[in-house]
Formats: C-alpha cells, structure tokens, sequence
C-alpha cells in the first residue's frame, strides 16, 4: 500500500484492543471468509462486544487501503520475465478486498493458479500451502516460495520442504538472508 493513515491501528484503538489481536481477528475470520466490509466490521464488533464504535466507522477504517495498492516498480517487468520461464502460482492468506486489489492489478495473467485463504477456507499456517501443492500434482520440494512474511512465506515453506526466499525491502530482518527486489530472482 502507498503510505496512508495506519487503519488496522485505528481499528484497534477504536475497539480497545491491541493491534495484535485485531490482526489476530483478521486472520480467524476476514482471511477465511468471503466477507464484504461491512461484514467484517460486524464480526469485529461481535467478537469484541464494542457498543462505542459504529459499523460505519469500522467498514471506512477497513476499506480505506482501497484506491492505495500499487506494485513496487520493478514487479510487472519481473513478472513478465519470470511468466515466460516458470509456472508462477499466487498463494496468498487475504480477504475479499485484498483478492479485489489483486485483480485491480491487472497481473492475474501471469498466474497459472491463485490461491485465496478467504476462497479456500485456510490461511497458509492451517494448509493454504499444502492444498494448492495437492491441487497442483507438485512435492513441496519442487517449489520456491518467494514472500515478504518472514513466518508465512519462508519459515514455513522451509519447515514444509520447499526452498524459500524472503524479499525485505526495507531491512526489517537484517540478520536474516533476503533479496531486496524481484530483479534478483533468476
């Protein structure tokens, strides 16, 4: 997202609770269900028995990264150039709104597969991996994973047998070895 207000920090705040538990909430309920906005707002004032904050409140909160996705300059020539020599997959634990921006995108050509947790039920901790591995007819070990999850997207594939490699952008795990771009992917 381009640099804007902190809404997963306001929602929080909002519902007095940390933004910890927030994306905990959002990883039990938003990344496993189809849900609009203002579902998902309900669910937060359900599970929290907040009466202080209004739903609309909570839903402009949660749809206001809409209008700031981008891709990082070098993705769209990365992913033209990796497409032509790789069978590209997408694996991703997000909600409705991020599988939205995703196709907002317009890369979705360069996928062979997608993978939504809100579409398949699981985050990539329950088994996102292992069932697009299943559906794919791949071992795990004949897959590079390639994220920005230090857990989600190279610890955990490693633990599963496929090779991993962690882009970090901005240094946040500079004692842990990563790429910057996609320009250094071979």
């Amino acid at each position: 997202l381009k640099p804007g207000s902190d809404f997963g920090m306001a929602i929080a705040q909002a519902l007095k609770i940390t933004k910890k538990d927030y994306h905990e909430l959002v990883k039990k309920f938003w990344f496993k269900r189809k849900l609009t906005a203002k579902e998902f707002a309900q669910v937060l004032l359900d599970e929290t028995r907040s009466n202080e904050v209004s739903i609309d409140y909570l839903t402009d909160q949660i749809l206001s990264p809409v209008g700031r996705h981008s891709l990082y300059p070098e993705v769209r020539r990365n992913l033209e150039r990796l497409y032509k020599i790789n069978k590209l997959v997408l694996i991703s634990d997000t909600s409705s709104l991020g599988q939205q921006m995703f196709y907002d995108l317009q890369i979705s050509k360069f996928f062979q597969r997608v993978y939504f947790s809100c579409e398949v039920g699981l985050t990539k901790e329950e088994g996102l991996y292992q069932v697009a591995f299943k559906d794919l007819r791949v071992k795990p070990q004949e897959v590079v994973v390639v994220g920005d999850s230090l857990e989600e997207d190279y610890y955990l594939p490693l633990r599963l047998k496929s090779q991993a490699i962690l882009i970090d952008r901005n240094n946040k795990y500079p004692s842990q070895k990563s790429i910057k771009s996609l320009d250094e992917l071979k």
